[in-house]
Order: structure tokens, then sequence, then C-alpha cells
């Protein structure tokens, strides 16, 4: 009575209940891991992160950068850093999002996030890898979690698949190292890893739900969205456009329709907070749709209580409804703007997961946010079908928007190759 109440009938029937024996055998199915390049890796990412420490011991004494403690110490004894948050018991916080933050002042937070980033992706994945008996993983795909941020067990509040043991959906794969670690993951032989990934698939959505004209005009043309946004904020003709200006709109594109602000920006592009903000600055004059959609999705979530995806799903933002300051505020309203965005997106990735399994069955190993992947045998002409489906089932529901919605198809021998 519950879901009917809430209009969540037809995503439990029509989505959440048929993908279940789907995720049971893509987890039965499992992924082949090159061991012998992960031992290497492995090696690598130890002695980069060795390296890493002696040099931040060298600056400011010896301390474990595994230890929290050891760290909050550093950074704000040390140091004298600002202390943005406290952990539960109190204590100055040493998470992600404040080292981020903190490393645009202070360069030995730069190699503490580095330091951190090798040593998770050792101890997440290729230990876990390397200690297995077999060359077989065999995750477990967790579907839905009934709280704010990943439970226990890594489901995600915007409805987004996840896995553990270990989570592929978290491998940083635009990262080098991310991608050292993806070429782990192969094709068993005589087979070949085939991924269909939904094109620019937040940026289409967003565009569609905000109404963004400018957006959606260069989509219709079907232009380099990237090289367009590079063009209006640097005030340049698109032939123009270096290189180097398009990484930057790229980086502004894929971060501005969740309104990120301009100190996290700058770390993300590699460039200064007043730069940052200038970039932001003209994209919100070129495309100011997205600006007022961004807060009129948190204004809507505020009053409901919670925001929603296409679909119907939600995402309770009890911190948005009582945030004090504009910090927390800000906090909800990425929330709320994730969910209707890239929970949108992971309702659609269900449906399509479901789709593909019917039409090409005994083939799928894997979803990773907008990719499906396949293992195929060499010789399969099947693997022709696959993005003709995702594309299918995409479509379905959005209207005279349906043609923006696209796919491609990649093929190799390891998962690397497909991104």
């Amino acid at each position: 009575p519950e879901l009917a109440e809430k209009g969540l009938s037809s995503l439990f029937w029509n989505v959440e209940k048929p993908l279940v024996p789907v995720l049971a055998r893509m987890e039965d199915r499992g992924m082949q891991i090159d061991k012998e390049r992960a031992r290497k890796v492995r090696e690598t990412f130890v002695a980069r992160a060795e390296v890493l420490k002696q040099e931040m011991v060298a600056e400011v004494g010896p301390f474990s950068p595994d230890s929290p403690v050891q760290v909050a110490g550093i950074l704000y004894d040390t140091l004298g850093l600002k202390i943005l948050g406290r952990t539960d018991s109190g204590a100055p916080t040493t998470a992600k999002w404040a080292l981020e933050r903190l490393a645009e002042d202070e360069p030995l937070v730069d190699k503490l996030l580095d330091y951190r980033m090798y040593t998770k992706l050792v101890s997440t994945y290729l230990d876990k890898w390397l200690s297995q008996s077999s060359d077989r993983i065999h995750p477990s795909f967790n579907q839905v979690s009934q709280h704010d941020e990943e439970d226990a067990e890594g489901a995600t509040a915007t409805g987004r698949l996840s896995s553990s043991g270990p989570n592929f959906q978290n491998v940083p794969y635009h990262t080098d190292a991310g991608q050292l670690v993806s070429a782990c993951i192969v094709a068993a032989p005589g087979k070949i890893l085939v991924s269909s990934d939904l094109s620019q698939i937040e940026l289409v959505i967003a565009a569609i739900r905000s109404e963004e004209t400018g957006f959606l005009d260069a989509l219709w043309e079907n232009l380099d969205i990237h090289r367009r946004t590079a063009s209006r904020v640097f005030h340049v003709a698109p032939d123009d456009v270096t290189p180097f200006q398009r990484y930057i709109g790229k980086g502004i594109n894929f971060s501005s329709i969740y309104g990120i602000r301009a100190p996290l920006l700058a770390r993300r592009l590699k460039v200064t907070v007043s730069e940052a903000q200038m970039y932001l600055d003209e994209f919100h004059k070129a495309y100011p749709r997205f600006h007022e959609w961004w807060y009129d999705t948190a204004h809507e979530a505020e009053r409901l209580g919670y925001a929603t995806t296409m679909w119907g799903r939600r995402r309770y933002l009890p911190a948005l409804v009582i945030a004090e300051n504009k910090d927390e505020w800000y906090d909800g309203d990425k929330r709320a703007d994730s969910m209707a965005v890239k929970g949108t997106v992971a309702d659609m990735a269900k449906a399509i997961l479901i789709g593909l399994d019917k039409a090409i069955p005994g083939v799928l190993v894997c979803q990773v946010h907008d990719a499906f992947l396949g293992e195929f045998d060499e010789g399969d002409g099947r693997k022709e079908e696959v993005s003709k489906v995702v594309v299918e089932i995409a479509r379905q529901g959005w209207g005279k928007y349906a043609p923006l919605i696209k796919a491609d198809k990649k093929e190799g021998r390891n998962w690397n190759e497909l991104h």
C-alpha cells in the first residue's frame, strides 16, 4: 500500500523486482582477473605511496598517514589549517571532502590525497583479487539503499547499482591509477569484452530536464558540446578552441550541472580558484537555465522533504529542510540535483539491464554508471546488437527528446581498453 501511495508501484514491479534474477546471473558469471598484471600494478602503487609518505615526513616530521588522529594533528596543529568539520565523536575531520578543500592552500594535502588513493586501490582491489584462489571474481551487486549515503554494503541513495567484494563502480576510471587497475579486469581466453556506453547521458538528461535551449540546440546539431562550452567561456570561435580550452570546457560541463563551487572545480581542473570562478560565471551566462533549474530543484526538494527521479524514486533530504547555514543547504542542494540527474540515469540503467538480459542472454557481467559490460565468445555475432538494445530501451518515455539519447560500442581484451 505504501508503494502505491507514493507512486512507486511501477518502479518496484517493472524495474526492481525483475532486476533481481538479472543481477544473480551477473554475479554467477563473475569477471576475469589478470593476476600477474595485478601483482605488478600493486608493486607500483606500493612504491609510489612510500615515496609520498617519505616526502610528507621530510616536510612535517614523523607521522602515519594511515592514522586519522595523526593526520588531524599534522593538518590542524602542526600546519594550523582551518577545521572544516568534525566527526560524530567531535574530532576534526580528515574526510576526503575536507582534504580537497584544504589542498587548495596546502600542497602537502595533495600528497596525502594521492597517498590515500594508492593505498586504497591496493587494499580495496588488488589485495583482494590476489588473495583469491580463483582468477574469476564474483562481485555482489547492491540494488537499493534506505540511507541517505552509501550503506554498509555500498548501495547508493540515488538508486545507482553498486557492488561489493569489491565495488567495481568505484574504480576511478578517469585517473591514470584507476586505468591501471581496470586493465587487470580482462576477458577469459577465447572471449572478448564488449561495452555499450550511453553517450554523455548525464549532460543530456540535465539539458532535457532543465530545458536549457543553448545546450539542447548544440545536442540537436550533434556539435562537440565541450568545444561549444569552451568557445563560450573563452570567447573564441569554436574552430579556434585549443585542446586545453576544450579540456576546461569538458570539466565545466560535467561539474556545473551539479552546481559545483569554484574551490572544488579548481582542484579538479588544476587551476586557481579565481580562474574556476570566472569559468563558472561564464558558464552560467551561456547556459542560464542550468543555474535556475539547479535552485528550482533544490527548493522543490526542500518543500517536499525529498527529491525524485523521472521514475518517481525518492531520496529524502532532511538535512536540506533543517539547514542552518548556506554550506549545509548547499550540500543538500547538491544531493537533490544529483537525484534528479544521476538518479534518473540509475533507473534508466536498471531498465536497460533487464532488457539486455532478455534480448541477449548469457553475456552480462557488470554495469558501471552509464556503461553495460558483456563477455562474448570472439565469434558471437550478437555483440553487434548490444548498443541497439541499449538505445531502444533508454529512449522510452522521452518523447521528442528521445533521439538525443545515443550509445556507442567498444571492444577490448581488458576493461581499460573500453574507456
